[in-house]
């Protein structure tokens, strides 16, 4: 599921590179960042008790805007964006902004009419951090052989 919304939040940020005053190179290394920092910002929450406000999101109890848990999240991933991609806090701030709760937006919006238990959750986050696992393990390997 992450991946199609990644895709179009690539196409997003893409178009909005104007407004944010990054290159392409620098919109597509934010985009593959985006997976490893939110999966990881919702696993620790989930890891350390905080699945609960996230599941008040996904089954329309609160809304993405007012989630205690998003501006954790617009955090880590504005300290990614900064470290890893170079950007200044500014822009990184910007992005996070924008990104974070389009990718929540896109996952509550795929979420079942009937909500969504701790249990499914979890399926959803392990089957992508699974992904996103093999994604560099291999691309790993294959610099070994380069």
């Amino acid at each position: 599921m992450l991946d199609g919304i990644l895709s179009v939040l690539k196409d997003q940020i893409t178009d909005k590179i104007d407004d944010f005053g990054i290159s392409k190179d620098q919109a597509g290394q934010a985009v593959d960042i985006a997976q490893e920092s939110v999966l990881s910002s919702v696993m620790s929450a989930a890891s350390g008790g905080g699945i609960g406000g996230l599941l008040n999101m996904f089954n329309g109890k609160e809304s993405v805007g007012s989630n205690s848990m998003i501006g954790g999240i617009v955090s880590n991933y504005t300290s990614d964006l900064i470290e890893k991609v170079g950007i200044s806090s500014d822009k990184a701030d910007m992005i996070a902004k924008f990104a974070v709760p389009f990718i929540m937006s896109k996952i509550n919006d795929n979420t079942p009419d009937d909500g969504v238990d701790e249990g499914g959750f979890m399926d959803i986050i392990k089957q992508s951090a699974a992904k996103e696992v093999k994604k560099s393990l291999f691309g790993g390997l294959a610099n070994l052989f380069k």
